[in-house]
């Protein structure tokens, strides 16, 4: 599939709908950051929410793109599975911790030739730049970076996945990875097209472009799902709204 193809489909999804698109985008933007901004009780709220406010997000574009009279309630449809969706979202976090120590250690080795660990306490940031973006620490760095993108392109319909599905934790990340297979540089040009427009289009509006490339970009995350579904389709596979 191709971008320009993902382009026209969201466009047409999204034709006569974007008002609700902007809404629901908003509220489910307004939610997440409030949660932030609440120390301590954010964090833990963010724990327990923020995997059934995804599949609800979810959800909410896959109703859209389908014609299936989408609104703002279904942001909450999520928490119908929140257990399947809270262990799903704690299973990403779990796994990017573990994968941060193991980088963190890594990053730790490649620094012993360069310096005494003991004085990078009182290191300058100037120096500690040099230091890290440097022979083997800037390896380190950038193989971190390219496995942390590679995981996020395999894992990256997990949460479309619980919500047609109904599974939850390891499950749907496992499922995600079997069901990207051949389709993750399709997906690496979509989200590197996309991106690179958003930051035009944010740069030009002074950030306020976000209402449109955020609600567009989700549309189109979703018409991607449906694309490498071959079995799941508009007519036959409709959401269970109930």
């Amino acid at each position: 599939m191709s971008v320009s193809e993902i382009f026209k489909e969201t466009k047409k999804s999204l034709d006569g709908k974007w008002g609700i698109a902007i809404a629901a985008f908003l509220v489910y933007l307004i939610i997440t950051l409030g949660m932030q901004a609440i120390p301590v009780i954010g964090n833990i709220a963010s724990l327990a929410l923020s995997g059934p406010l995804a599949v609800g997000l979810c959800i909410f574009n896959l109703a859209l793109i389908r014609n299936q009279n989408p609104s703002i309630s279904l942001l909450f449809k999520g928490f119908d599975l929140f257990l399947p969706s809270m262990w799903t979202y704690l299973a990403i976090i779990l796994i990017v911790f573990l994968g941060s120590l193991i980088f963190g250690g890594f990053l730790i080795i490649s620094l012993m030739p360069y310096t005494d660990l003991a004085s990078l306490e009182n290191i300058e940031p100037e120096e500690l730049y040099h230091l890290l973006f440097n022979g083997a620490p800037l390896a380190v760095i950038l193989i971190f970076f390219i496995i942390a993108f590679l995981f996020h392109l395999h894992i990256s319909q997990a949460y479309f996945l619980v919500a047609e599905k109904k599974i939850g934790g390891f499950k749907p990340l496992g499922l995600s990875s079997k069901i990207m297979k051949g389709h993750k540089m399709s997906l690496f040009i979509i989200l590197l097209v996309f991106g690179l427009a958003s930051a035009i289009l944010l740069t030009i509006t002074f950030g306020f472009g976000i209402i449109v490339i955020g609600p567009f970009t989700l549309a189109a995350l979703a018409i991607f799902y449906d694309k490498i579904n071959p079995q799941e389709n508009y007519e036959s596979n409709n959401l269970d709204l109930s």
